[in-house]
């Protein structure tokens, strides 16, 4: 997944996406310190999304049938999983990415 790919995740999820939105408020994540890194839907109404906050870390959402976790993760433990975490280095740049 590429810079623009979080860019547009993260920009869906601030302005459109108001239950992913939902998710980060009822979990103590503010909104505009918060960065969606990877979104996925299945046909199975299983959710899983990748968030990214500032000064707190990664935290991992999963929503499979009639439950939900949400767990703060460590990037190393991740990485395999979700490549894209790699760019946590480049977020101050977000905006012109």
């Amino acid at each position: 997944m590429s810079k623009s790919e979080i860019k547009e995740l993260t920009e869906l999820f601030r302005n459109d996406w108001t239950d992913i939105q939902q998710i980060a408020i009822e979990n103590n994540l503010e909104i505009n310190n918060t960065y969606l890194f990877s979104f996925i839907e299945s046909e199975n109404e299983k959710e899983t999304c990748l968030f990214y906050t500032l000064g707190k870390g990664f935290f991992l959402y999963e929503k499979k049938y009639d439950s939900s976790f949400f767990n703060a993760v460590d990037k190393n433990e991740i990485e395999n999983e979700f490549p894209q975490v790699q760019t946590v280095v480049d977020i101050e740049q977000f905006d012109s990415w």
